[in-house]
């Protein structure tokens, strides 16, 4: 899009930095992709490289031949580490976040805030309008409702029950977020700030002349992909078809209506004004997060993009983990589904599998862990059948006689039947069996949200 009179300018390197850091987080970025980026930062003398480099995947910027060499090897260093669709969700999501600061703070929807430059700012909460409480009933009608896998399932298919069951903890807690990002989660250490900037403030205060259809726009992009990584963190590699990037867009799409209500409800959240003391005075009618927020001219406008990026990421989560939930309870045994309901089947059998090799993996590294201290713990039993059979000496002097012989005999089973793997050091049956009361124990624990939910009245 085209920059719009009054559009803040890019954040400086030092900021990039912290931005992709922050959305690297919330993406639920694995710790290799983590470490990758880590990497790349400790091995390049110029913090400018790495921000250069991240910020041009997704194709922004992909096609200029003005990289240094420096660049060029810190892309082609990234790439390796199979993390460039997560590299290129952090760019769309900061181009995203720029694009509505821009749309938010243009000259149309702004006036300045006389003799703001260099005032103290205070941040208050303020009571929210009966039309507030009525658009934010509205929004929170539209959200999803994350549904518990049926105990039916357990005792069909007990990999398929505890994958479930692990999403729709995943999904509460994101509802729970959503929840929070529509009537008034505060997330803030400090109630005064100071104008970082030595011009006045711009204050928004013609909401009807925001572009709430172009920050729908990113507003879906952002969600899309938050989904998608949801659904590669889930499922793997096999988030990455084409058929299931459809999908995703379909049901974003689908909630049009909603994301215009729950963009005007940010819109209408935070408000500026000049308080009697010549500070600044912030209200606040219903979510706040201040975090990595610039407290300069557009510091209303970063507040209101700031929670307009947070409830678009949830969106994306919540959208894959709904078409995870519905793999679960559409899941057939005669194993003929099609379309839709087919891709969503190889995503919960993505899961599945990633979930196998996942505990495979740590299961091998403990089995060569305690295979190794085992092997350890055989030298002293050893050394004492040593000191019983050739020893005589040394042994008769605690153990005269045939019982010592018997005794080594004893001691050699036991080493024998370590590295053999029989009784005692064989595997129980018991202990690797499916216990269904152990997910029915854990079904009925009551969700840490339940209270929330029940004492969350629209008043």
């Amino acid at each position: 899009m085209s920059k719009k009179s009054g559009c803040p300018s890019v954040p400086n390197t030092d900021q990039k930095m912290e931005d992709i850091k922050r959305i690297m987080d919330s993406l639920g970025t694995s710790d290799k992709c983590q470490s990758a980026f880590s990497n790349a930062v400790n091995s390049s003398e110029q913090k400018a490289d790495v921000a250069i480099a991240v910020a041009t995947f997704g194709g922004i910027g992909g096609g200029t031949a003005s990289f240094t060499n420096a660049q060029n090897k810190i892309r082609e260093n990234l790439n390796k580490s199979g993390c460039s669709d997560v590299f290129a969700n952090v760019n769309q999501q900061m181009n995203a976040t720029q694009s509505i600061l821009c749309e938010v703070s243009n000259t149309s929807s702004t006036t300045t805030l006389s003799g703001s430059a260099n005032a103290a700012i205070k941040i208050l909460q303020g009571k929210p309008t009966d039309a507030m409480l009525a658009l934010r009933g509205k929004v929170l009608s539209s959200l999803s409702v994350p549904r518990s896998p049926s105990e039916a399932l357990a005792s069909i298919d007990k990999d398929l029950y505890k994958t479930a069951y692990s999403n729709y903890m995943r999904a509460m807690e994101i509802h729970k977020q959503e929840i929070d990002s529509i009537m008034g989660n505060v997330t803030i250490e400090n109630s005064t700030f100071k104008n970082s900037a030595d011009v006045d403030m711009r204050v928004i205060n013609k909401m009807a002349s925001v572009d709430t259809t172009a920050i729908a726009e990113q507003f879906k992009e952002t969600a899309k992909n938050s989904a998608m990584q949801e659904l590669k963190n889930k499922t793997g590699l096999g988030a990455n078809s084409d058929s299931v990037k459809s999908l995703v867009t379909n049901r974003i799409n689908n909630k049009n209506q909603s994301i215009s209500d729950s963009i005007k409800n940010h819109l209408q959240n935070v408000t500026m004004s000049a308080a009697s003391d010549s500070s600044v005075l912030i209200k606040f009618y219903g979510s706040l997060t201040i975090d990595g927020v610039i407290f300069d001219q557009y510091a209303q406008g970063r507040l209101i993009t700031q929670n307009i990026m947070t409830s678009a990421s949830n969106l994306g989560k919540s959208v894959a983990l709904d078409m995870l939930s519905d793999a679960h309870s559409g899941t057939k045994s005669d194993k003929e589904s099609k379309g839709e309901a087919d891709v969503l089947q190889k995503l919960i059998q993505g899961q599945i599998e990633l979930s196998k090799e996942n505990a495979k993996g740590a299961a091998d590294m403990f089995k060569n862990v305690t295979g190794v201290l085992g092997s350890i713990a055989t030298i002293p039993i050893i050394i004492g059948v040593a000191v019983l059979l050739f020893f005589p000496q040394i042994s008769n002097a605690f153990l005269p006689g045939p019982l010592k012989y018997v005794l080594a005999g004893v001691l050699l089973y036991f080493v024998a039947a370590w590295f053999i793997g029989i009784w005692p050091f064989s595997k129980s049956e018991k202990s690797v069996s499916y216990n269904h009361q152990d997910y029915k124990n854990e079904k009925n624990k009551t969700p840490p949200y339940d209270a929330y939910y029940t004492n969350w009245k629209m008043q």
